[in-house]
């Protein structure tokens, strides 16, 4: 039986199988500015394909 993924990260004594690089021209940033940078270009990316949901 396979366990579903926890939604915040993996847990005591796990560790995540997938990671997500945002480049950016001044090197690092927070999380927060991370996930806000790849909402966004998810949403954009919906808009130009005309399937905005």
């Amino acid at each position: 039986m396979t366990a579903w993924p926890n939604a915040y990260g993996p847990g005591p004594g796990e560790q995540s199988q997938l990671v997500v690089y945002v480049t950016t021209q001044q090197g690092s940033i927070n999380l927060a500015a991370s996930v806000n940078v790849i909402l966004y270009d998810r949403l954009a990316k919906r808009l130009r394909a005309g399937r905005a949901e």
